[in-house]
């Protein structure tokens, strides 16, 4: 059967300024808004929070969870109103480690996983049956230090991941080049794997920032926010290790900058990545060149293949997403404020704009809950 797409979109934003953000022009707190079936998107309310850069929704669409990308970092756990998409706060936790700028449930939705960027931290919290969160169960500083001395000085943790059986947390830092392998113990108890603590990035000062694992086979693909290319990766689902096999620029071969249609600065980072829901495709994200590049995955091997790039018809394009049934994808542009609709042709990956836009103050995450 078909995946159904969710029915409600919410949009973690930042609502200060932060020294990667031009202009003026903030958010309000978490979004909510409603996916219509031609992808345009409707708001419905907005709940005040402080700089919610990262939101994750339960399985079931009943919970939400924030983090507070601030100094003494914050995640908030909220309740979804089934009907109307409104949220009310449950509770809230410290992360114990400055700027939390990723979260992650684990598949049972028992335990939470949150990343402090400036920390260089991990924390972990059991998630309560009514949806709030339980006291942190577990937590790791990591040290270490990169090439680059400006953006690498420290451990700068920008992601939590936790593995299909939930045994296993894997974090990229982008101030050491490596991706932290942990286990997981009961209550979130965490722990690097003794003989496979890390996988190298495969260059120096590259910078790993997001990880995404394919839906059924033992392969996950690392984007590197530095280095403007991806990883695929061998996954060891026993052991929790993890292997470089191929990796590949993100970026056209004749891109010196600004490209023709881009309006961004000289500089490219990259920041999201994800596995279309059939497995058939990756794509990640280009800020500066302002694009998602798009790859198709060989079904054998995991590697990677390049089919193309599309603009996303704005700027600094800090996250998107893919609405479970693949229909379609949005795009949050930090920059210019937006959230864009693309459709996505199943057959060969592409992107179309369709036009369709949504204005967010300085949008940071997207991610989908099916209510009711």
């Amino acid at each position: 059967m078909a995946a159904r797409d969710a029915t409600h979109v919410y949009v973690g934003c930042y609502t200060t300024k932060h020294p990667h953000i031009r202009g003026d022009k903030l958010g309000d707190g978490v979004y909510a808004l409603k996916l219509n079936p031609d992808g345009s998107l409707t708001h419905l309310s907005v709940h005040e929070q402080l700089d919610p850069s990262f939101v994750t929704a339960s399985s079931d669409g009943r919970f939400l969870y924030a983090t507070s990308e601030i100094e003494g970092g914050g995640v908030t756990a909220y309740r979804v109103d089934q009907t109307s998409g409104a949220l009310t706060k449950l509770n809230e936790r410290a992360t114990g480690g400055d700027h939390a700028c990723h979260l992650m449930l684990n598949r049972d939705g028992s335990l939470l996983a949150v990343a402090n960027y400036s920390g260089g931290s991990v924390a972990c919290f059991p998630v309560r049956e009514d949806g709030s969160l339980g006291e942190r169960g577990g937590f790791l500083q990591f040290e270490g230090a990169g090439l680059d001395r400006a953006r690498q000085q420290k451990a700068h943790a920008h992601q939590s991941v936790f593995s299909a059986s939930g045994a296993f947390l894997y974090v990229p830092d982008l101030g050491s080049d490596k991706i932290r392998q942990l286990r997981v113990g009961a209550g979130g108890a965490l722990e690097e794997i003794p003989g496979a603590p890390f996988c190298e990035a495969p260059v120096p000062g590259c910078g790993p920032r997001h990880i995404a694992f394919h839906p059924t086979l033992p392969f996950a693909y690392n984007i590197h926010e530095m280095g403007n290319s991806v990883s695929a990766l061998s996954c060891d689902a026993g052991g929790g290790g993890l292997a470089v096999l191929q990796t590949l620029s993100t970026l056209p071969e004749a891109y010196r900058g600004v490209s023709e249609g881009c309006t961004s600065l000289t500089e490219s980072h990259c920041a999201d990545v994800h596995v279309s829901p059939d497995g058939r495709f990756l794509y990640g994200s280009n800020r500066g060149h302002d694009s998602i590049v798009v790859f198709s995955i060989d079904q054998v091997a995991g590697t990677l293949s390049l089919v193309g790039h599309e603009h996303v018809g704005g700027s600094i394009p800090r996250s998107f997403g893919i609405t479970p049934s693949g229909d379609f994808m949005l795009v949050a542009c930090q920059d210019t404020h937006s959230i864009n609709t693309f459709a996505v042709d199943k057959e060969t990956g592409l992107l179309t704009n369709t036009g369709l836009t949504v204005e967010v103050g300085s949008p940071a995450c997207v991610c989908f809950a099916a209510l009711g």
